[in-house]
């Protein structure tokens, strides 16, 4: 199992910036209580990682979903996350303001009643002479939000050509509002 696992912190930072760029699998792949995440700052943006993802080397979100989320326990991870970052875990109380405030405007952002008291980090700072993977998570923001906007736009020009809706034109409108409601809620 622990070849698997990473070697330093490039390839622990190269896991955070996976983790991230991929906020459409953010829900489902922490879980309901997670407690144990890795933070870096690329560039100006905050990047958080679930500690139990980030201990694999060279791993997708998909491929750690579909085949190694439970090949191994939290325990090890965080002890292998210990040994590459070199430092203990430090919890959410004890972390920078501006790290505290990023993490809790990320996390419930797509999971509204977690439990911010469980969180603890560990926070690489020396990341500049690391080459960080290119992520795309500006256009994956933007993409939604322009999504969201579609629908918002196709819900109005429904609702001023009301007048002639039938019912399987109702049926559309509902499917639009849970479709927003869905793309929302992630």
């Amino acid at each position: 199992m622990i070849e698997k696992f990473i070697k330093n912190k490039e390839n622990l930072t190269n896991s955070v910036v996976e983790f991230f760029s991929k906020p459409e699998f953010w829900k489902v792949t922490i879980g309901n209580a997670p407690k144990y995440f890795v933070h870096i700052k690329n560039g100006n943006v905050h990047n958080f990682g679930l500690s139990k993802f980030c201990a694999f080397n060279d791993i997708t979100v998909e491929n750690y979903i579909s085949k190694h989320r439970y090949e191994t326990n939290g325990g090890t991870t965080q002890k292998h996350l210990v040994k590459i970052s070199t430092q203990n875990w430090i919890k959410r109380t004890e972390i920078n303001n501006v790290i505290r405030e990023e993490f809790d405007n990320w996390i419930l952002s797509f999971h509204p009643y977690y439990n911010l008291e469980n969180a603890s980090f560990t926070l690489l700072k020396d990341t500049k002479h690391i080459r960080f993977k290119k992520i795309k998570i500006c256009v994956q923001l933007r993409l939604r939000s322009l999504i969201v906007k579609l629908i918002i736009l196709l819900y109005v020009m429904l609702m001023l050509t009301k007048c002639s809706i039938k019912l399987h034109h109702l049926r559309f409108e509902l499917l639009l509002a849970y479709q927003l409601k869905h793309l929302l809620t992630y």
